[in-house]
């Protein structure tokens, strides 16, 4: 048995050193680009594995603080969280200040028929709840 396999051996590897040669002739002259691609794609897939690993690592090599420089991080965290929430704030209510003029403005163009007139408030009743005022112009 061991006999065979060593009289196998000679022969492959000449079938094995013709075929590369053949390759290295027909990659020479072209012949190999339509399937070069191909046969690159699994290559260029662990390649990226590789390399997103490697970058993975090194940011985690790069994130090695000390506890004090982490409780800084985070007051900064915090304080920006907290301007971000004031501003968040401060724009609704600009935009419920902007909804209310739009009402208005809408209120005014379609009243735009009546006659305006100017009026004094010459009382104001603070007692009752229902707040009301007097003004000097027209009648009831």
């Amino acid at each position: 048995m061991r006999r065979r396999t060593n009289s196998i051996r000679l022969p492959a590897l000449t079938v094995l050193i013709l075929v590369c040669v053949a390759l290295i002739v027909v990659s020479g002259g072209g012949g190999l680009d339509a399937i070069r691609g191909v046969i690159a794609a699994p290559f260029e897939f662990l390649s990226g594995l590789i390399s997103r690993g490697n970058s993975a690592v090194d940011d985690i090599g790069d994130m090695r603080r000390t506890y004090e420089e982490l409780t800084q991080y985070v007051a900064d965290l915090e304080t920006t969280l907290a301007q971000l929430t004031a501003e968040v704030v401060a724009l609704r209510e600009i935009g419920a200040d902007y909804q209310r003029l739009a009402d208005l403005v809408n209120y005014v163009s379609q009243v735009q028929n009546q006659e305006v007139v100017a009026a004094d408030v010459i009382a104001r009743d603070t007692i009752s709840a229902l707040r009301t005022i007097s003004i000097n112009r027209g009648g009831a």
